[in-house]
């Protein structure tokens, strides 16, 4: 049999992140990964590719989660050398969760300094609009390719929307070579999950195809291979469920064999994650938090909330959730799940009658459960009508309305999209009394650099304003701006930037109105994805 070279191919691990702010899910994360290293050392493979967003977030990584990854692969490397007599690489590039906007050093540089990992990005010269790749240090830690077992790896951090304008430049700086050249790097392509934009498969992609064997990527964590017929394009999916609308699709590793003495043919073997706890001896899987969701229970027909309870708790029983036994769950479990309740339907009495914290508190006494996500998309029929359609939601409702006013302004309206995403997914939980406002503000000064269309119209908007002021005359929006006024000129004498932190009356005077409008309530379980998840998918302009 020919010599083999085997590797894993994993991405989006998201080490640090706590979902719904469930301290069991933060070590959830960190069990798949676990998971990975030892089947790393299991199937005896030469290195593991891990495409992009190794750690969640550059701002939430303290000291402890840094220590745990630290010892994470720190016992990975002593369990190679003790029983496998020989090192497993962690080849890394960064993703967008680990590219910071204000400086050049990440933690993954520091993992890659502490000889932990392996560190690969390409430069890209703007001025000469050129990438090279130079051959990775192990001294000096750093490095754009590097060769291990006559397979050329080649890694490119995260360039979000700006990365199709590099595929011309990759194909020139990649070396023509007969020996297996991997790419790596961090972006979706387009359709392959339908809650994201992707990049679309063009020309000059599929050109790559002619110095590249095998296509590395991360971003999407849902699991595919492209094309078809005869992939070279690779995505694994994330390691752990990041959110509910993931936990139904495939996603995992690859473990690849390549065959060098064998034109470089190789063969991929999907791994996928469980849903759960797998089967004992399944070593096809990789264990992963339990979640369960069903269709919107409906309470039309009850009297009373107090049927209603009835009615959701046996529905759920008929649905297979577990009921609570005589002793306390062990919430390490993975079996014991997340829920996911909807409740929906046109009631006969008062909304006031809806207590959701008791129906909570009903729902965990009754079920064993980790975790409980209740919503609520019932109306009365003794208050009011709106004029929705059924299947909509109260975020949904929400979202129609929000839109509704932005439309209203006239230089936003072809903007109105892209404002209701930064209300709603990234200041909505953000605004409450206990708010870091200096945080707050850094992201939104990150959003706008990304948003240069929406800056340049509230750039233009100013400069009307003030040339107005100059020769006394009205113009457009010129009210609102008057209104304001002595707050603005506070505002600019307090010398705002993203070095000098807000204080609560910053903020609220420059956000007062917003936030009459949201009206947060504060709630926390959706902090880390949305503020996590503020660059996803945005441009970072090269």
């Amino acid at each position: 049999m020919s010599r083999k070279v085997r590797f894993i191919h994993a991405a989006d691990i998201h080490l640090g992140k706590t979902l719904y702010g469930i301290p069991e899910r933060y070590d959830d994360f960190f069990k798949a990964f676990a998971y990975l290293l030892k089947k790393a050392v299991f199937e005896e493979v030469d290195f593991i590719l891990i495409s992009g967003d190794l750690i969640d977030s550059e701002r939430k990584i303290d000291s402890s989660t840094l220590g745990n990854i630290i010892k994470e692969i720190q016992d990975f490397q002593t369990l190679c050398k003790t029983k496998l007599k020989k090192e497993i690489p962690i080849i890394c590039i960064e993703g967008n969760h680990e590219t910071p906007f204000f400086s050049e050093h990440t933690w993954l540089k520091l993992l890659a300094e502490l000889d932990l990992i392996i560190l690969l990005s390409g430069e890209y010269d703007n001025e000469n609009k050129k990438i090279r790749f130079a051959d990775y240090s192990q001294r000096f830690h750093i490095g754009g390719k590097i060769k291990i077992n006559n397979i050329i790896i080649y890694g490119l951090s995260y360039f979000g929307s700006s990365t199709p304008d590099l595929y011309p430049l990759l194909q020139n700086a990649i070396d023509n070579t007969d020996e297996f050249v991997i790419l790596m790097m961090h972006f979706g392509i387009q359709g392959q999950d339908k809650r994201k934009k992707g990049l679309e498969v063009t020309k000059d992609l599929q050109a790559l195809h002619n110095k590249v064997n095998y296509l590395a990527l991360g971003h999407f964590h849902k699991q595919y291979q492209l094309p078809e017929h005869d992939p070279w394009i690779f995505n694994p999916g994330s390691l752990e469920v990041n959110e509910i609308t993931e936990y139904t699709n495939d996603h995992g590793i690859f473990l690849v064999d390549i065959f060098p003495e064998e034109g470089n043919t190789y063969e991929i073997k999907p791994i996928f994650c469980f849903n759960g706890n797998p089967e004992p001896n399944d070593d096809l899987s990789i264990p992963n938090r339990k979640f369960l969701s069903f269709s919107p229970i409906d309470i039309s027909k009850s009297k009373s909330f107090e049927e209603a309870q009835t009615i959701i708790i046996n529905k759920l029983r008929k649905l297979g959730v577990p009921e609570r036994g005589e002793y306390p769950p062990s919430l390490d479990n993975l079996d014991v799940p997340i829920l996911y309740v909807s409740i929906t339907g046109r009631i006969g009495y008062s909304e006031l009658e809806v207590d959701l914290v008791q129906l909570k508190e009903k729902i965990f006494n009754t079920f064993e459960l980790l975790g409980l996500r209740l919503y609520n998309n019932i109306f009365s029929k003794l208050n009011y009508e709106l004029e929705t359609q059924e299947t909509w939601t109260l975020e949904k409702i929400e979202e129609e309305a929000l839109l509704y006013t932005i439309e209203q302004e006239v230089p936003f309206k072809s903007h109105k999209k892209e404002i209701s995403d930064l209300v709603l997914n990234q200041l909505k939980t953000k605004l409450t009394k206990s708010a870091d406002y200096s945080v707050i503000k850094t992201n939104i000064d990150n959003w706008f650099s990304l948003h240069q269309d929406i800056l340049n119209v509230v750039k233009k908007i100013v400069i009307q304003q003030k040339e107005s002021q100059k020769i006394g005359q009205k113009k457009p929006y010129q009210k609102k701006f008057d209104k304001k006024a002595e707050k603005k000129k506070k505002a600019i004498q307090k010398q705002e930037s993203i070095d000098q932190p807000w204080d609560e009356e910053d903020f609220s005077e420059e956000f007062e109105n917003l936030k009459d409008i949201l009206e947060m309530d504060g709630e926390e379980e959706e902090l880390d994805k949305l503020l996590d998840d503020i660059i996803d998918d945005e441009d970072l302009n090269i």
